[in-house]
């Protein structure tokens, strides 16, 4: 009987099977090494024959068995080779690919959590920015109401107009002041060349005509608080996609970590990482659609935890679709 190309291939690669499984101190039972052994001996003397090709694959497979997870493929990988220190730039080391997927992941983290944190800070800041224009748009409204009420009164009223001009004129420029906040967050996502000028919300002097400064003050109010409608719900949706993809990294480089103590890394891990990262940051954004005002965390820590662990957010999904399929 002849050796089959697939057998030859086998029989060098057994050996390195056996050569990782006596340097991890992974101990071979004499079952499994003898008829490798023969299986080589076989093959110098050229006498294989069918009962030594049976012994052999049975104790190949069960060699196999033994080392899982770890196999050819995640051995030959775990092989180092000359990479630069960080990414483009730096002198050459050397590093098997696991660990150059784990440098390059880490930086891109970085880089996330620093775009995480400032996106979630202008996401503060324009909320509280949006809910205080709100509010002064209301106490501007009850105010202009209330003059134009005592400017049908008698005169005597005309201490307490007075009093309400200035508390319209206070209220108006603090307005303006609120929207050149409003104006710089939106610059910066924005060229906003459409948008008013600066110079036309100068709030000058205010006389009698008070109550029409704020009516237009108000009106270009509202064109700008459309807009930063507009990209508040943006970052509603951005941010938490954003957490769902650092959560995404934080696993992924966690079972990088595992799978070098392992030498479990193979030349697929990194397409199924990469995948993981695409849904990470999908997982983040399907929590951006749920209301978590009653949740005891955050949504942008939903938003990581989703990310972190995906598959208990698609199995709730799975969940749902089955039963829209029954009805």
């Amino acid at each position: 009987m002849n050796l089959q190309d697939a057998e030859v291939q086998a029989l060098k690669d057994v050996g390195v099977l056996i050569k990782y499984a006596a340097a991890s101190a992974t101990k071979i039972p004499e079952s499994i090494a003898t008829p490798i052994v023969n299986a080589w001996k076989a093959q110098e003397d050229k006498t294989w024959d069918a009962d030594i090709s049976i012994k052999f694959w049975t104790a190949y497979s069960e060699l196999s068995d033994l080392l899982k997870p770890v196999n050819l493929d995640t051995i030959t990988t775990a092989e180092p080779a000359p990479s630069r220190r960080w990414i483009l730039f730096g002198d050459f080391i050397q590093r098997t690919l696991a660990q150059r997927k784990a440098v390059k992941y880490l930086c891109f983290l970085i880089i996330m959590l620093i775009l995480a944190i400032l996106l979630g800070l202008l996401q503060s800041v324009s909320t509280t920015l949006n809910l205080r224009a709100y509010n002064l748009l209301g106490q501007g409204n009850d105010a202009a109401e209330k003059i134009a009420t005592l400017k049908t009164e008698t005169p005597n009223k005309q201490t307490e107009l007075n009093k309400n001009k200035q508390e319209l004129a206070n209220i108006d420029e603090e307005l303006i002041n609120n929207l050149n906040g409003i104006d710089f967050i939106l610059r910066i996502f924005y060229s906003a060349p459409h948008f008013t000028n600066e110079a036309d919300f100068s709030s000058g002097v205010h006389d009698d005509e008070t109550v029409q400064h704020y009516y237009k003050t108000r009106e270009k109010a509202r064109a700008y608080l459309v807009n930063f409608f507009i990209l508040q719900k943006v970052f509603e949706s951005i941010v938490p996609a954003l957490f769902g993809l650092i959560g995404a990294f934080a696993y992924v480089l966690r079972l990088i970590s595992r799978q070098i103590s392992e030498t479990s890394f193979s030349k697929t891990s990194p397409v199924r990482h990469s995948v993981r990262l695409c849904v990470g940051a999908v997982s983040g954004f399907a929590v951006s659609l749920g209301d978590f005002y009653n949740a005891q965390l955050s949504a942008a820590a939903l938003a990581f935890m989703a990310g972190y662990a995906v598959e208990p957010v698609f199995a709730t999904m799975d969940t749902f679709a089955e039963k829209f399929r029954r009805t």
